[in-house]
């Protein structure tokens, strides 16, 4: 889930009723998954939740691709020449045998 807020109360107000939708349904929300990005045009913020601080980041990946404020397509790259690369290796015996056709 991805919440956005013009600033930090904003964001703070969204959170809290998706808390609390989700405390009602018998759900919790995870304190170390928990993160949050801001943009350069943000002020310095301490985001908490549960009395500990939520972790500031500069990226994520959403519904599989790389979130960044700066639009730098070279994380997301990466990350998918890792993904086929990771999917060759598991598969390289039969890709490379040349016994098959």
């Amino acid at each position: 889930v991805v919440l956005i807020g013009d600033d930090p109360s904003a964001l703070e107000l969204s959170f809290k009723i998706l808390s609390d939708a989700a405390r009602s349904i018998g759900l919790d929300i995870h304190p170390g998954k928990t993160k949050w990005m801001k943009n350069a045009f943000t002020r310095d913020y301490c985001s908490r939740m549960g009395g500990s601080n939520i972790e500031e980041v500069s990226s994520y990946v959403y519904l599989g691709q790389a979130i960044t404020m700066s639009n730098d397509l070279s994380i997301e790259i990466g990350r998918r020449r890792r993904a086929g690369w990771a999917t060759f290796n598991k598969y390289r015996d039969v890709l490379t045998d040349r016994r098959l056709d």
